[in-house]
């Protein structure tokens, strides 16, 4: 892999931090060892000179423990104290200098509202992919390792049941009113695996299904559903029963007490999708409270300061109020559109969590991961959108897409980039080629109409589109009130292709007009679910100014996953991101264009000047390095794009690290 310059040839710095060590005692109390109400266990680890430390100690089902890491290293004598009193100890323990962590946890960057840092002060790009339980033909014993050797650094672990990992919900007839030990001992093997493997991960206390009736529903199954004898009489009554609130706090306290310590732990994750709870569609201010109370208990509890996030939709942004950064997910039709017009607050780090696309398709998966992790690169978000699929990385070869792009990551620079500003680079080529219009929304309102082509067919367009083509008479109609208007000038004759997905139950009815005159439709029937229809409909047009409208007048939506316009605009498109001395670029040709396409690229924010350059041709895996000259925002010559899809870095200060030969 090859690293920066600069971090390449600074000193090795490292945390603040040494151990960690642990103190165990053999004993046992009256009472519910996990209610802090009834047994407030801490230990007292007092060094030969200076200030105390406590730690909050765990019961392992036959030991108490706690773990410290100290901001020095030396001798500690260990205290156990329940309620506030010493009953066992001392003991000693010692930490020694060499134990001194070499990274430490990660933070906000204090310098940087969008960016993470370590406490070694290198800054923290997240890039990986989700893991949240295993499955056959994908265990974290074997997934984890191969997302190490791709390079990556992130990953999400949910306390879900059917994983035995949710220690509220034991499968096999222990106590509901202690935690179960067989979920604590599979974290505890899991958060060994990540340490060795160098993945820092959210660690998900909750998910949605759990409190939900509608989406994903484990509500009906669960424990403290009071039809199974337990004390919620509705999924929305998690977010403000005291008896839930207090099981939430016990399960976050353990949480801290026995792994609070490991700097693979990123950040506790509150919950997974909370926009799916019942209580946040009933009560959304009720969720944002409790968010703010288990955010701050955590905060109260944990010595060192991990991160706490959530994963939800932007809707209600009262519910990261106090959190640490934003969490959003998506799986829209088009996932460069959806990435990169999503609105960075501008008050803390952002990053997709998940996404996906909306059909899947395993044999276009490598181009969904691809513009997942580049759109968040060049959006500039504070890591990159993180691929759902776990399951599908290692069975469809996904760890090469993933590799390459932590390369580009730590070659470019982009984490110490974080003013640099995503901008739509001109491109300009000999023949015209396709124009892809994809929306970049999924079941969200559309908020533009009227497009011009091909200039109105980049991101910060196409993203203010749904997907979900809302019928103007259906019950949705707020969301879409008006029909879809392209204009454009041909070049020569072509066609104008509107590919439609799927269609809801109620049914559906497109039409496609070429100025003014009725060119096509499609008319679905009602049925008993909504289905797949894999139709197109089509334009014929002559060369010259046209305009194309395309509405729903049926009874409910359907989705449009692509429109294309054949022959218009040029035979590449571009996205970057940029400073006056830096750029970051993809370059995608058209898939029917004759290679290589030479395209001249303008509207760049760099000065005039000679640049050192990179480039990765993504489809073939070859890198090489090469010279720029910018002037008058342009490159002076046009770049030669061989391989469909390749990745341009420029940089103004020549570098070794653009000269060195890869195997």
């Amino acid at each position: 892999m090859v690293a920066p310059l600069a971090l390449a040839l600074a000193p090795e710095p490292t945390s603040k931090w040494y151990g960690p060590v642990a103190a165990s005692f053999t004993v046992s109390f009256e009472g519910n060892p996990f209610d802090p109400d009834q047994n407030d266990v801490h230990v007292r680890f007092s060094p030969v000179q200076g200030r105390s430390l406590d730690r909050i100690a765990y019961f392992d089902g036959e030991k108490w423990s706690a773990v410290l890491l100290a901001p020095k290293p030396g001798p500690y004598r260990a205290t156990l104290l329940r309620n506030g009193k010493a009953v066992s100890g001392p003991v000693l323990v010692q930490i020694k200098p060499s134990q001194r962590l070499k990274d430490g946890f990660v933070r906000r960057d204090p310098m940087a509202v969008n960016r993470f840092r370590l406490d070694n002060g290198r800054p923290f790009f997240p890039i990986g992919h989700n893991l949240a339980w295993p499955g056959p033909g994908a265990s974290f014993a074997d997934l984890v390792p191969q997302m190490k050797a791709a390079g990556l650094n992130w990953t999400r672990i949910w306390a879900c049941s059917w994983s035995d990992m949710n220690p509220w919900w034991p499968n096999d007839g222990s106590s509901k009113d202690v935690l179960w030990k067989k979920a604590l001992d599979y974290w505890q093997n899991t958060i060994n695996l990540c340490e060795r493997n160098g993945i820092r991960f959210q660690f998900v206390l909750f998910h949605h299904g759990l409190f939900s009736s509608t989406v994903n529903a484990n509500w009906p199954d669960h424990p403290w559903n009071a039809k199974n004898g337990g004390f919620l009489k509705k999924p929305d009554d998690f977010f403000t029963d005291p008896q839930a609130i207090k099981r939430a706090k016990m399960w976050s306290r353990y949480a801290v007490a026995r792994w609070g310590h490991s700097p693979s732990i990123m950040a506790w994750e509150l919950f997974n999708e909370v926009e799916w709870c019942d209580g946040y569609r009933n009560n959304p201010q009720s969720v944002a409270k409790w968010h703010a109370l288990i955010a701050e208990y955590l905060r109260s509890i944990d010595p060192y300061k991990h991160l706490v996030t959530s994963s939800s939709s932007m809707e209600h942004p009262e519910i990261y109020a106090r959190l640490d950064y934003y969490q959003p997910h998506t799986y829209p039709p088009d996932i460069v559109g959806a990435v990169t017009q999503q609105t960075q607050p501008g008050d803390k780090p952002l990053f997709f969590g998940e996404f996906g696309a909306m059909e899947l398709a395993e044999k276009e998966e490598w181009k969904t991961i691809r513009d997942g992790l580049y759109a968040a690169m060049l959006a500039n978000h504070a890591g990159t959108a993180m691929y759902w699929w776990w399951d599908r990385v290692a069975k469809l070869g996904l760890y090469r897409e993933l590799k390459t792009a932590s390369e580009i990551v730590q070659a470019s620079g982009l984490a110490d980039r974080p003013k640099a500003k995503m901008l739509a680079p001109s491109v300009s080529t000999a023949g015209h080629g396709t124009v892809s219009f994809v929306p970049g929304r999924g079941w969200a309102p559309t908020e533009k109409f009227v497009f011009n082509l091909p200039e109105d067919a980049d991101p910060s367009n196409t993203g203010l589109v749904a997907g979900y083509l809302q019928s103007q008479n259906g019950s949705h109609k707020e969301m879409g009130p008006h029909p879809l208007t392209f204009r454009f000038d041909a070049p020569s004759d072509g066609e104008f292709r509107v590919r439609v997905a799927s269609v809801a139950k109620s049914g559906a009815h497109l039409r496609l007009w070429l100025d003014g005159e009725l060119a096509d439709e499609m008319r679905a029937e009602p049925s008993e679910r909504e289905r797949p229809v894999d139709t197109q409909l089509k334009a014929a047009y002559k060369k010259g100014f046209r305009t194309v409208k395309l509405e729903n007048i049926g009874e409910d939506w359907a989705v449009v996953a692509g429109i294309e316009v054949s022959p218009l605009g040029p035979q590449a498109s571009a996205l970057a991101l940029g400073e006056s001395d830096w750029l970051l670029m993809r370059l995608v040709a058209d898939a029917g264009a004759p290679m290589p396409v030479k395209a001249k690229i303008g509207k760049l924010p760099l000065k005039d000047g000679k640049y050192s350059a990179m480039v990765w041709r993504l489809n073939s895996g070859i890198r090489s390095s090469m010279a720029a000259t910018v002037k008058g925002g342009r490159l002076v010559r046009a770049i030669a794009i061989d391989d469909e899809d390749v990745v341009v870095c420029l940089h103004r200060k020549s570098s070794p690290i653009f000269q060195r030969k890869t195997p």
